[in-house]
């Protein structure tokens, strides 16, 4: 199932099923850790056929190992490693500082707000700008906000009008 996929999202919660019916007689551990190897509390529903259905909420973005044992020994495949992400609410950034007009072999300043995000989210920010050609701007520079501002300035030097 998707619990043990990449692209979870933080404070969602994703389930997988674990199909021992081959196995024989056993028990069944499961371990899900976090990042900072912080256990992330799991429910285990025994479906009564000798397979298994385990649910886990996500609450800090990074990657998570699952380790799964039966009878005492580690499955060929675990521990599984997924990218849990953040789940953030794009509404809450802001943009500001951008005109339609910008000046070739100048630095065209625009800000981009993050700081209506959680706290302990640190936004990659990137951006893109196309010309009216389809091509990209090349040199684009992505200040690093200081740690008590979330404030990043993106410079380009376009060589054309766009």
């Amino acid at each position: 199932g998707k619990g043990v996929e990449d692209g979870n999202k933080t404070g969602q919660p994703v389930d997988f099923t674990i199909d021992c019916k081959e196995a024989g007689p056993g028990d069944l551990a499961i371990n899900i850790t976090d990042d900072k190897r912080r256990e992330v509390p799991i429910n285990v529903k025994d479906n009564g056929d000798h397979t298994f259905n385990v649910q886990y909420n996500p609450q800090k973005n990074g990657v998570h190992s699952i380790s799964i044992k039966y009878d005492g020994r580690e499955l060929p495949q675990s521990p599984i490693k997924i990218n849990v992400k953040t789940d953030i609410d794009l509404k809450k950034v802001k943009v500001s500082g951008m005109d339609d007009d910008v000046f070739v072999d100048c630095t065209n300043d625009f800000d981009v707000d993050t700081s209506a995000l959680p706290a302990d989210v640190t936004p990659n920010i990137g951006c893109t700008i196309k010309c009216p050609d389809g091509t990209s701007l090349p040199n684009l520079k992505v200040d690093k906000p200081e740690l008590m501002e979330s404030k990043s300035q993106l410079h380009s030097h376009p060589r054309r009008k766009t």
